[in-house]
């Protein structure tokens, strides 16, 4: 079975990987990662994959509420984004990630000249790695007065982790001249989406009263708490297409 391993010693300080003379299960937080594959042979037993398979069910679940990251091993570097990339079997990049639920892994491989093919192979890997949320469908729906706004939309996770922590997800309209004219906090969760489970229905309904008549663009977003950070992106196409930093829901008259 390909999967991704670690020596678990890679951030022994910081970390506890099941299976390790000092772990817990119910310690595991955080796991190492690195670029390695599942044999089955006895050899293999400090590879991430096969550790956390020996400490049983739990382990495997924790990738569910607790980010896995960590580092691809030099070892893989030199053929890892070729056309055919020249890693051990079972160790090919997709499959270390589906197999871990990655949400970060330190490639220092790409600190050397990769040509642009190479170079692209990389970029679609890291895009890979953790969540994807995409927004299915929305409905909106104003009431017979105007004076408010229902809002459905299905939200779907297709990539390979969930999201760890709940940023805010702010709605937003936008009137004719690209200036946003008001904002509504939700109570809506991105934690908990785990990907190819069946889409979450966010709803809310919004009062309009103090909105000018007219023509306006509905907008989510979902800024990063830390000052600076970069906010969430969605997987639509209509993702900045707006304002950057907000996924375009659809158009409303008031």
């Amino acid at each position: 079975m390909p999967s991704c391993g670690g020596s678990g010693d890679l951030l022994a300080s910081e970390i506890e990987v099941p299976g390790g003379s000092r772990s817990k299960l119910t310690s595991v937080e955080l796991a190492c990662v690195s670029d390695n594959a599942y044999t089955g042979k006895k050899s293999d037993s400090w590879f991430f994959m096969v550790r956390m398979q020996r400490a049983g069910g739990p382990a495997m679940e924790k990738w569910k509420t607790r980010p896995v990251g960590g580092e691809i091993r030099p070892e893989v570097w030199d053929g890892l984004w070729n056309d055919t990339p020249t890693t051990p079997t079972g160790q090919a990049f997709a499959a270390c990630v589906e197999q871990t639920h990655a949400t970060w892994l330190m490639d220092s491989s790409i600190t050397r000249k990769l040509d642009p093919q190479q170079r692209e192979r990389s970029i679609a890997g890291a895009r890979r790695l953790g969540y994807e949320f995409i927004v299915q469908s929305v409905e909106m729906t104003l009431n017979e007065q105007k004076s408010s706004l229902t809002i459905i939309a299905s939200v779907a996770n297709k990539g390979v982790a969930p999201f760890y922590y709940d940023w805010p997800i702010e709605l937003a309209a936008m009137d004719a001249k690209g200036q946003l004219i008001a904002t509504w906090q939700t109570d809506w969760k991105l934690t908990g989406m785990i990907p190819n489970d069946p889409a979450r229905r966010w709803q809310t309904r919004i009062d309009l009263k103090a909105i000018p008549p007219g023509r306006h663009q509905f907008l989510v977003r979902v800024p990063n708490p830390m000052p600076g950070g970069k906010p969430l992106r969605f997987a639509n196409r209509t993702q900045d297409q707006h304002l950057p930093g907000y996924l375009t829901l659809g158009q409303f008259e008031q």
